[in-house]
């Protein structure tokens, strides 16, 4: 069996580690498995889920499948386009990122951008999402992906050169451990006005997002910036948009039913995104 070294070497890179007891896994005939002998079969889409019963915190934890089918009805109409390519813009031009972990990875659409243009960088994708991963995992089958928690990542310590959170919580520390020397954590959340008409038509009084953060704990920020533009959807990319997102069942009832016959909705997006490169 490999080690860690040695698959670097033959430029297959095994960043998984043992859910359990934190040792590294490897691949065996189903699945993968640790020194111990704790075991991790492989899903026919090619995933594994590194995510103990005990550790959930519900029965499904993570977006369901109605959301998640929602969400790439969304990414096929391209309306997250600009932002993705902004966030490959970044990486781009940092250079030097071989290894990517995408937190919170959904259906796997950002990491799906990244390596049509980066093609030499190898995409590790997390979601506690099990129908996420299970999509992303189809799709993209020359990524690599598992069912597991942001808050706990299954993943060796310092083998990752960029941490890609989008909308997803997670943990400073964890994505400190994770990352190489010299390796940075791309964050983005909603901007101000995102998806202002929406909160207009649900909310008799809408608040804006507040301002993401600056500073990272045991971090320094490298770069910022905003991406916003506007979009006007038909009523199938609205009802796709409102089923991806937590707007499909909050507001008022009947605004959300009468937004359901609406064509021509135009729309904000509007995003934030920071790069932190963690103090060594």
């Amino acid at each position: 069996m490999l080690g860690f070294a040695e698959m670097q070497h033959e430029n297959v890179i095994m960043v998984w580690r043992c859910p359990s007891c934190e040792g590294q896994l490897n691949e065996h005939e189903t699945g993968m498995r640790c020194s111990l002998n704790h075991s991790f079969d492989r899903a026919k889409e090619g995933y594994v889920n590194l995510l103990p019963a005990q550790n959930k915190r519900s029965r499904n934890p993570g977006d369901s499948a109605e959301m998640i089918l929602g969400r790439r009805k969304v990414h096929e109409a391209l309306l997250y386009q600009p932002l993705a390519q902004r966030l490959v813009d970044t990486l781009a031009a940092r250079g030097g990122v071989n290894t990517l972990l995408d937190m919170g990875c959904g259906e796997g659409f950002y990491g799906g951008v990244v390596t049509q243009r980066l093609p030499h960088v190898s995409v590790y994708g997390i979601d506690v999402s099990k129908p996420a991963v299970k999509f992303a995992a189809k799709r993209y089958g020359h990524h690599h992906y598992a069912v597991a928690s942001s808050r706990r990542l299954p993943v060796i310590s310092s083998t990752i050169d960029c941490v890609l959170s989008v909308f997803s919580p997670c943990s400073d520390a964890e994505v400190a451990r994770v990352l190489r020397p010299r390796g940075v954590y791309l964050e983005v959340g909603p901007g101000a006005k995102h998806l202002w008409e929406i909160k207009s038509a649900l909310y008799d009084a809408p608040l804006e997002h507040k301002a993401m953060r600056r500073a990272m704990s045991g971090g320094t920020l490298l770069d910022s910036g905003e991406v916003g533009y506007e979009k006007t959807l038909d009523n199938t990319q609205l009802q796709a948009l409102l089923a991806a997102t937590p707007f499909g069942f909050r507001g008022l009832r009947e605004r959300r039913a009468e937004l359901q016959t609406r064509t021509e909705f135009p729309i904000t997006m509007a995003f934030s995104w920071r790069l932190f490169a963690v103090v060594e």
